[in-house]
Protein backbone atom coordinates (compact mmCIF):
# COMPACT_ATOMS: atom_id res chain seq x y z
CA UNK A 1 0.00 0.00 0.00
CA UNK A 2 1.48 3.34 -1.03
CA UNK A 3 2.01 6.23 1.34
CA UNK A 4 -0.73 8.18 -0.47
CA UNK A 5 -3.18 5.35 0.04
CA UNK A 6 -2.28 5.13 3.71
CA UNK A 7 -2.88 8.87 4.07
CA UNK A 8 -6.24 8.66 2.37
CA UNK A 9 -7.43 5.36 3.84
CA UNK A 10 -9.10 5.77 7.22
CA UNK A 11 -9.04 2.00 7.68
CA UNK A 12 -5.28 1.82 7.15
CA UNK A 13 -4.69 4.66 9.63
CA UNK A 14 -6.88 2.94 12.24
CA UNK A 15 -4.90 -0.28 11.80
CA UNK A 16 -1.62 1.60 12.21
CA UNK A 17 -2.92 3.39 15.32
CA UNK A 18 -4.05 0.07 16.83
CA UNK A 19 -0.64 -1.43 16.07
CA UNK A 20 1.13 1.48 17.78
CA UNK A 21 -1.22 1.13 20.76
CA UNK A 22 -0.30 -2.54 21.11
CA UNK A 23 3.42 -1.85 20.64
CA UNK A 24 3.28 0.66 23.49
CA UNK A 25 2.09 -2.13 25.80
CA UNK A 26 5.64 -3.53 25.68
CA UNK A 27 7.15 -0.63 27.69
CA UNK A 28 4.02 -0.66 29.87
CA UNK A 29 4.75 -4.27 30.83
CA UNK A 30 8.36 -3.29 31.53
CA UNK A 31 7.08 -0.60 33.90
CA UNK A 32 4.87 -3.17 35.66
CA UNK A 33 7.97 -5.37 36.13
CA UNK A 34 9.87 -2.36 37.49
CA UNK A 35 7.08 -1.70 39.99
CA UNK A 36 7.25 -5.34 41.13
CA UNK A 37 11.02 -5.10 41.59
CA UNK A 38 10.72 -1.91 43.66
CA UNK A 39 7.92 -3.46 45.73
CA UNK A 40 10.03 -6.55 46.35
CA UNK A 41 12.91 -4.35 47.42
CA UNK A 42 10.58 -2.56 49.84
CA UNK A 43 9.58 -5.94 51.29
CA UNK A 44 13.25 -6.93 51.74
CA UNK A 45 14.09 -3.65 53.49
CA UNK A 46 10.99 -4.02 55.70
CA UNK A 47 12.17 -7.47 56.74
CA UNK A 48 15.63 -6.10 57.53
CA UNK A 49 14.05 -3.44 59.76
CA UNK A 50 11.76 -5.85 61.59
CA UNK A 51 14.34 -8.62 61.90
CA UNK A 52 16.12 -6.88 64.76
CA UNK A 53 13.00 -5.40 66.37
CA UNK A 54 10.43 -8.17 66.21
CA UNK A 55 8.25 -9.54 63.45
CA UNK A 56 4.54 -10.35 63.43
CA UNK A 57 3.43 -11.61 66.82
CA UNK A 58 0.84 -14.22 67.71
CA UNK A 59 0.13 -14.84 71.40
CA UNK A 60 -0.91 -18.46 72.10
CA UNK A 61 -1.52 -19.15 75.76
CA UNK A 62 -1.35 -19.66 78.59
CA UNK A 63 -1.77 -23.44 78.35
CA UNK A 64 -1.49 -25.77 81.33
CA UNK A 65 0.28 -29.06 80.62
CA UNK A 66 0.43 -32.16 82.81
CA UNK A 67 2.12 -35.51 82.43
CA UNK A 68 0.26 -38.72 83.12
CA UNK A 69 1.08 -42.43 83.15
CA UNK A 70 -0.45 -44.92 80.78
CA UNK A 71 0.14 -48.62 80.21
CA UNK A 72 1.24 -49.93 76.83
CA UNK A 73 2.19 -53.37 75.58
CA UNK A 74 5.63 -53.84 74.03
CA UNK A 75 6.73 -57.35 73.01
CA UNK A 76 3.92 -58.82 75.09
CA UNK A 77 5.16 -56.90 78.11
CA UNK A 78 3.12 -54.21 79.83
CA UNK A 79 5.16 -51.07 80.38
CA UNK A 80 4.45 -47.59 81.72
CA UNK A 81 4.63 -44.66 79.30
CA UNK A 82 4.55 -40.96 80.11
CA UNK A 83 2.12 -38.94 78.00
CA UNK A 84 1.17 -35.26 77.99
CA UNK A 85 -2.18 -33.67 78.73
CA UNK A 86 -3.15 -30.14 77.64
CA UNK A 87 -5.66 -27.95 79.50
CA UNK A 88 -6.97 -24.58 78.32
CA UNK A 89 -8.34 -21.82 80.58
CA UNK A 90 -12.03 -21.38 81.34
CA UNK A 91 -11.72 -17.65 80.81
CA UNK A 92 -8.99 -15.69 79.05
CA UNK A 93 -8.90 -11.91 79.30
CA UNK A 94 -6.31 -9.76 77.50
CA UNK A 95 -6.13 -5.97 77.62
CA UNK A 96 -3.46 -3.69 76.25
CA UNK A 97 -2.42 -0.52 74.48
CA UNK A 98 -0.35 -0.72 71.31
CA UNK A 99 2.13 2.01 70.40
CA UNK A 100 2.99 1.84 66.68
CA UNK A 101 5.61 3.93 64.91
CA UNK A 102 6.90 4.29 61.38
CA UNK A 103 10.50 3.32 60.80
CA UNK A 104 12.26 4.49 57.63
CA UNK A 105 15.35 3.20 55.89
CA UNK A 106 16.15 5.23 52.81
CA UNK A 107 12.92 5.73 50.88
CA UNK A 108 11.23 2.70 52.44
CA UNK A 109 9.29 2.48 55.67
CA UNK A 110 7.69 -0.14 57.88
CA UNK A 111 5.36 -0.15 60.89
CA UNK A 112 6.79 -1.28 64.22
CA UNK A 113 4.99 -1.42 67.53
CA UNK A 114 5.43 -1.98 71.23
CA UNK A 115 2.64 -3.24 73.43
CA UNK A 116 2.08 -4.10 77.08
CA UNK A 117 -0.52 -6.81 77.43
CA UNK A 118 -2.18 -7.71 80.71
CA UNK A 119 -3.19 -11.37 80.56
CA UNK A 120 -5.53 -13.01 83.02
CA UNK A 121 -6.58 -16.67 82.72
CA UNK A 122 -8.67 -18.82 85.04
CA UNK A 123 -8.12 -22.58 85.12
CA UNK A 124 -10.28 -25.13 86.87
CA UNK A 125 -9.39 -28.74 87.49
CA UNK A 126 -11.69 -31.19 85.83
CA UNK A 127 -12.89 -34.74 85.85
CA UNK A 128 -10.21 -36.49 83.83
CA UNK A 129 -12.41 -39.55 83.44
CA UNK A 130 -13.80 -37.95 80.26
CA UNK A 131 -10.30 -38.29 78.84
CA UNK A 132 -10.01 -41.81 80.21
CA UNK A 133 -7.34 -40.73 82.68
CA UNK A 134 -7.46 -41.63 86.34
CA UNK A 135 -6.49 -39.01 88.91
CA UNK A 136 -3.90 -41.35 90.38
CA UNK A 137 -2.17 -41.59 87.00
CA UNK A 138 -1.58 -37.86 86.77
CA UNK A 139 1.91 -36.66 87.70
CA UNK A 140 0.88 -33.46 89.45
CA UNK A 141 4.41 -32.24 90.07
CA UNK A 142 4.97 -32.07 86.29
CA UNK A 143 2.51 -29.17 85.94
CA UNK A 144 3.77 -26.48 83.61
CA UNK A 145 2.42 -23.33 81.99
CA UNK A 146 3.45 -22.50 78.44
CA UNK A 147 2.87 -19.32 76.45
CA UNK A 148 3.54 -19.37 72.72
CA UNK A 149 5.09 -16.30 71.12
CA UNK A 150 5.87 -16.06 67.40
CA UNK A 151 9.09 -14.06 67.63
CA UNK A 152 11.17 -14.30 70.79
CA UNK A 153 13.36 -11.40 69.69
CA UNK A 154 10.42 -9.12 70.36
CA UNK A 155 10.31 -9.86 74.10
CA UNK A 156 11.13 -6.74 76.10
CA UNK A 157 9.98 -8.00 79.49
CA UNK A 158 7.68 -10.64 80.94
CA UNK A 159 6.58 -10.20 84.51
CA UNK A 160 6.67 -13.17 86.88
CA UNK A 161 3.54 -15.25 86.43
CA UNK A 162 1.26 -14.93 89.41
CA UNK A 163 -0.31 -18.36 89.88
CA UNK A 164 -2.99 -18.16 92.56
CA UNK A 165 -0.96 -15.75 94.69
CA UNK A 166 2.48 -17.30 94.06
CA UNK A 167 4.96 -15.69 91.63
CA UNK A 168 6.89 -17.84 89.17
CA UNK A 169 9.65 -16.62 86.85
CA UNK A 170 9.41 -17.79 83.26
CA UNK A 171 12.08 -19.63 81.29
CA UNK A 172 12.67 -19.36 77.54
CA UNK A 173 11.66 -22.18 75.25
CA UNK A 174 8.76 -24.58 74.83
CA UNK A 175 8.43 -28.10 73.57
CA UNK A 176 7.52 -27.76 69.91
CA UNK A 177 3.84 -28.48 69.55
CA UNK A 178 2.32 -27.83 66.13
CA UNK A 179 1.55 -24.11 65.93
CA UNK A 180 3.56 -23.41 69.10
CA UNK A 181 7.18 -23.45 68.00
CA UNK A 182 8.60 -20.84 70.37
CA UNK A 183 7.66 -19.20 73.65
CA UNK A 184 8.23 -19.34 77.42
CA UNK A 185 7.35 -21.77 80.19
CA UNK A 186 7.34 -22.10 83.94
CA UNK A 187 6.56 -24.84 86.41
CA UNK A 188 3.55 -24.24 88.65
CA UNK A 189 1.94 -26.05 91.55
CA UNK A 190 -1.29 -27.89 90.75
CA UNK A 191 -3.06 -30.23 93.16
CA UNK A 192 -6.04 -32.51 92.82
CA UNK A 193 -7.30 -30.98 96.07
CA UNK A 194 -7.74 -27.49 94.57
CA UNK A 195 -10.31 -26.68 91.89
CA UNK A 196 -9.49 -23.16 90.65
CA UNK A 197 -6.27 -21.38 89.68
CA UNK A 198 -5.89 -17.77 88.60
CA UNK A 199 -2.99 -16.90 86.26
CA UNK A 200 -1.90 -13.28 85.80
CA UNK A 201 1.05 -11.74 83.94
CA UNK A 202 2.15 -8.70 81.95
CA UNK A 203 3.75 -9.19 78.57
CA UNK A 204 5.84 -6.35 77.10
CA UNK A 205 6.74 -7.14 73.51
CA UNK A 206 7.86 -5.54 70.26
CA UNK A 207 6.48 -6.54 66.90
CA UNK A 208 5.70 -5.30 63.43
CA UNK A 209 2.64 -4.93 61.22
CA UNK A 210 0.41 -7.62 62.82
CA UNK A 211 -0.62 -8.48 66.37
CA UNK A 212 -2.62 -11.69 66.75
CA UNK A 213 -4.22 -13.66 69.58
CA UNK A 214 -5.52 -17.21 69.83
CA UNK A 215 -8.88 -17.69 71.64
CA UNK A 216 -8.00 -20.46 74.08
CA UNK A 217 -10.60 -19.72 76.76
CA UNK A 218 -14.11 -21.04 76.98
CA UNK A 219 -14.72 -17.35 76.83
CA UNK A 220 -11.97 -15.16 75.41
CA UNK A 221 -12.14 -11.37 75.65
CA UNK A 222 -9.57 -9.01 74.17
CA UNK A 223 -9.54 -5.21 74.46
CA UNK A 224 -7.00 -3.18 72.47
CA UNK A 225 -6.44 0.52 71.97
CA UNK A 226 -3.84 2.37 69.95
CA UNK A 227 -2.79 5.76 68.61
CA UNK A 228 -3.14 4.51 65.03
CA UNK A 229 -5.89 5.59 62.70
CA UNK A 230 -5.52 3.00 59.92
CA UNK A 231 -6.06 -0.48 61.41
CA UNK A 232 -7.26 -3.58 59.59
CA UNK A 233 -9.01 -6.17 61.72
CA UNK A 234 -8.19 -9.57 60.33
CA UNK A 235 -8.02 -13.25 61.18
CA UNK A 236 -10.90 -15.57 62.04
CA UNK A 237 -12.88 -13.15 64.22
CA UNK A 238 -13.85 -9.52 63.84
CA UNK A 239 -14.30 -7.22 66.85
CA UNK A 240 -17.68 -7.24 68.53
CA UNK A 241 -17.26 -3.48 68.93
CA UNK A 242 -14.79 -0.96 67.58
CA UNK A 243 -14.17 2.76 67.28
CA UNK A 244 -11.86 4.25 64.67
CA UNK A 245 -10.86 7.88 64.29
CA UNK A 246 -8.16 9.43 62.07
CA UNK A 247 -5.69 9.29 64.97
CA UNK A 248 -6.58 6.23 67.06
CA UNK A 249 -8.76 3.16 67.45
CA UNK A 250 -10.14 0.86 70.11
CA UNK A 251 -11.57 -2.63 69.61
CA UNK A 252 -13.08 -5.40 71.72
CA UNK A 253 -13.44 -9.09 70.91
CA UNK A 254 -15.64 -11.61 72.74
CA UNK A 255 -15.25 -15.19 71.50
CA UNK A 256 -16.82 -18.43 72.64
CA UNK A 257 -14.94 -21.73 72.50
CA UNK A 258 -17.82 -23.09 70.38
CA UNK A 259 -16.54 -20.94 67.49
CA UNK A 260 -13.28 -22.85 67.08
CA UNK A 261 -12.33 -26.38 66.09
CA UNK A 262 -10.52 -27.75 69.17
CA UNK A 263 -11.65 -28.67 72.72
CA UNK A 264 -10.68 -27.32 76.13
CA UNK A 265 -8.52 -30.34 76.93
CA UNK A 266 -6.97 -33.16 74.98
CA UNK A 267 -4.29 -35.82 74.93
CA UNK A 268 -2.37 -37.52 72.13
CA UNK A 269 -3.93 -35.21 69.55
CA UNK A 270 -2.44 -32.40 67.56
CA UNK A 271 -4.43 -29.25 66.89
CA UNK A 272 -3.40 -26.24 64.82
CA UNK A 273 -4.31 -23.64 67.40
CA UNK A 274 -3.12 -20.70 65.32
CA UNK A 275 -5.75 -21.44 62.67
CA UNK A 276 -8.27 -19.70 64.92
CA UNK A 277 -6.14 -16.62 65.54
CA UNK A 278 -7.44 -13.08 65.14
CA UNK A 279 -6.11 -9.59 65.62
CA UNK A 280 -5.17 -6.32 64.00
CA UNK A 281 -2.88 -5.29 61.18
CA UNK A 282 -1.26 -1.86 61.40
CA UNK A 283 -1.50 -0.68 57.81
CA UNK A 284 0.39 2.12 56.21
CA UNK A 285 -1.77 4.22 53.90
CA UNK A 286 -1.94 2.50 50.51
CA UNK A 287 1.66 2.63 49.31
CA UNK A 288 2.87 4.12 46.06
CA UNK A 289 3.50 0.76 44.42
CA UNK A 290 -0.05 -0.48 44.89
CA UNK A 291 -1.49 2.81 43.65
CA UNK A 292 0.86 2.95 40.65
CA UNK A 293 0.05 -0.64 39.73
CA UNK A 294 -3.66 0.20 39.74
CA UNK A 295 -2.94 3.26 37.60
CA UNK A 296 -0.97 1.29 34.98
CA UNK A 297 -3.92 -1.08 34.50
CA UNK A 298 -5.72 1.75 32.73
CA UNK A 299 -2.85 2.44 30.30
CA UNK A 300 -4.38 0.68 27.28
CA UNK A 301 -7.67 2.52 27.71
CA UNK A 302 -5.92 5.88 28.14
CA UNK A 303 -3.77 5.48 25.05
CA UNK A 304 -6.71 4.25 22.96
CA UNK A 305 -8.95 7.18 23.99
CA UNK A 306 -6.19 9.72 23.35
CA UNK A 307 -5.31 8.26 19.95
CA UNK A 308 -9.00 8.11 19.07
CA UNK A 309 -9.31 11.80 19.90
CA UNK A 310 -6.37 12.65 17.63
CA UNK A 311 -7.94 10.59 14.87
CA UNK A 312 -11.20 12.55 15.16
CA UNK A 313 -9.24 15.79 15.06
CA UNK A 314 -7.57 14.54 11.87
CA UNK A 315 -10.98 13.87 10.33
CA UNK A 316 -12.54 17.21 11.25
CA UNK A 317 -9.48 19.41 10.72
CA UNK A 318 -8.51 17.57 7.51
CA UNK A 319 -4.93 17.20 8.71
CA UNK A 320 -3.12 13.95 9.24
CA UNK A 321 -0.51 12.90 11.78
CA UNK A 322 2.41 10.69 10.88
CA UNK A 323 2.66 7.31 12.72
CA UNK A 324 5.90 8.54 14.29
CA UNK A 325 3.99 11.43 15.83
CA UNK A 326 1.45 9.00 17.27
CA UNK A 327 4.35 6.95 18.62
CA UNK A 328 5.88 10.00 20.33
CA UNK A 329 2.56 10.98 21.89
CA UNK A 330 2.10 7.41 23.13
CA UNK A 331 5.64 7.38 24.53
CA UNK A 332 4.82 10.52 26.51
CA UNK A 333 1.74 8.82 27.98
CA UNK A 334 3.81 5.77 28.96
CA UNK A 335 6.41 8.06 30.52
CA UNK A 336 3.67 9.29 32.88
CA UNK A 337 3.78 5.98 34.78
CA UNK A 338 7.55 6.11 35.19
CA UNK A 339 7.32 9.68 36.47
CA UNK A 340 4.55 8.71 38.85
CA UNK A 341 6.50 5.74 40.21
CA UNK A 342 9.75 7.63 40.73
CA UNK A 343 8.21 10.77 42.26
CA UNK A 344 5.83 8.86 44.55
CA UNK A 345 8.77 7.11 46.22
CA UNK A 346 9.72 10.48 47.69
CA UNK A 347 6.40 12.27 47.98
CA UNK A 348 2.70 11.84 48.70
CA UNK A 349 0.92 9.91 45.96
CA UNK A 350 -1.66 12.63 45.29
CA UNK A 351 1.05 15.27 44.81
CA UNK A 352 3.10 12.88 42.68
CA UNK A 353 0.07 12.19 40.51
CA UNK A 354 -0.58 15.92 40.08
CA UNK A 355 3.03 16.68 39.09
CA UNK A 356 3.29 13.72 36.71
CA UNK A 357 -0.06 14.27 34.98
CA UNK A 358 0.46 18.03 34.57
CA UNK A 359 3.92 17.42 33.11
CA UNK A 360 2.56 15.01 30.50
CA UNK A 361 -0.50 17.16 29.71
CA UNK A 362 1.72 20.22 29.10
CA UNK A 363 4.20 18.18 27.02
CA UNK A 364 1.50 16.66 24.77
CA UNK A 365 -0.36 19.98 24.48
CA UNK A 366 2.73 21.88 23.34
CA UNK A 367 3.58 19.11 20.89
CA UNK A 368 0.01 19.12 19.54
CA UNK A 369 0.14 22.88 19.04
CA UNK A 370 3.45 22.62 17.18
CA UNK A 371 2.32 19.90 14.75
CA UNK A 372 -1.31 20.94 14.17
CA UNK A 373 -0.82 24.71 14.55
CA UNK A 374 -4.41 24.93 15.70
CA UNK A 375 -5.27 26.36 19.10
CA UNK A 376 -8.78 24.86 19.16
CA UNK A 377 -7.48 21.34 18.50
CA UNK A 378 -4.84 21.84 21.18
CA UNK A 379 -7.46 23.01 23.67
CA UNK A 380 -9.59 19.96 22.89
CA UNK A 381 -6.68 17.56 23.47
CA UNK A 382 -5.61 19.40 26.63
CA UNK A 383 -9.15 19.36 27.98
CA UNK A 384 -9.52 15.65 27.18
CA UNK A 385 -6.27 14.78 28.97
CA UNK A 386 -7.23 16.84 32.01
CA UNK A 387 -10.59 15.06 32.17
CA UNK A 388 -9.02 11.61 31.68
CA UNK A 389 -6.33 12.04 34.33
CA UNK A 390 -8.82 13.66 36.69
CA UNK A 391 -11.31 10.83 36.28
CA UNK A 392 -8.58 8.23 36.79
CA UNK A 393 -7.53 9.84 40.06
CA UNK A 394 -11.15 9.79 41.25
CA UNK A 395 -11.44 6.11 40.30
CA UNK A 396 -8.26 5.29 42.25
CA UNK A 397 -9.71 6.93 45.35
CA UNK A 398 -13.11 5.27 45.15
CA UNK A 399 -11.81 1.67 45.40
CA UNK A 400 -15.13 -0.06 46.26
CA UNK A 401 -17.05 1.90 43.61
CA UNK A 402 -14.24 2.07 41.04
CA UNK A 403 -15.80 -0.45 38.64
CA UNK A 404 -19.23 1.20 38.76
CA UNK A 405 -17.83 4.70 38.28
CA UNK A 406 -15.47 3.57 35.52
CA UNK A 407 -18.26 1.78 33.65
CA UNK A 408 -20.46 4.89 33.76
CA UNK A 409 -17.59 7.08 32.51
CA UNK A 410 -16.86 4.69 29.62
CA UNK A 411 -20.55 4.64 28.71
CA UNK A 412 -20.62 8.45 28.59
CA UNK A 413 -17.41 8.60 26.52
CA UNK A 414 -18.79 6.07 24.04
CA UNK A 415 -22.03 7.98 23.78
CA UNK A 416 -20.12 11.23 23.16
CA UNK A 417 -18.00 9.64 20.42
CA UNK A 418 -21.08 8.15 18.76
CA UNK A 419 -22.78 11.56 18.85
CA UNK A 420 -19.78 13.40 17.39
CA UNK A 421 -19.25 10.89 14.57
CA UNK A 422 -22.91 10.24 13.74
CA UNK A 423 -22.83 12.20 10.45
CA UNK A 424 -19.44 11.03 9.18
CA UNK A 425 -19.56 9.12 5.89
CA UNK A 426 -16.88 6.57 6.73
CA UNK A 427 -16.95 4.95 3.26
CA UNK A 428 -16.19 8.19 1.41
CA UNK A 429 -13.97 9.72 4.09
CA UNK A 430 -10.69 8.74 2.43
CA UNK A 431 -11.71 10.20 -0.93
CA UNK A 432 -11.37 13.73 0.35
CA UNK A 433 -8.18 14.99 -1.25
CA UNK A 434 -8.06 18.08 0.87
CA UNK A 435 -6.38 16.20 3.71
CA UNK A 436 -2.85 17.40 4.02
CA UNK A 437 0.11 16.09 5.97
CA UNK A 438 1.77 18.26 8.56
Amino acid sequence: MSIINIKQSIGARIIIILAITLILQIPVQMIISLISEREERQFEVSNEITDKWGSRQNIIGPILTLNYKTLITIDKKIETKIEKLYLLPDTLKITGKVKPEKKKRGIYESVLYNTKLNIEANFSTMDFNSLEIKNEDIIWESSKLIIGLSDMKGIVEISPINWSGQDYFVNPGVEKYNSISSGVNTKVVVSEKKNNYLCQLTLNINGSENLFFTPLGRLTTVSLSSDWGNPSFTGNFLPTSKKITPNNFSADWRISYLSRNYPQSWKNTNYELSNSSFGVCFLLPVDAYQETTRTVKYSLLFIALTFGSFLLIEIFSKKILHPVQYLLIGAAMVLFYTLLLSISEYSDFALSYLISSLSIIILISLYTLSILKNKLSTLIISGLLIVLYGLLFIILQLQDYALLFGSIVLFLFLGLIMFITRKIDWFNLGKNNSIEKE
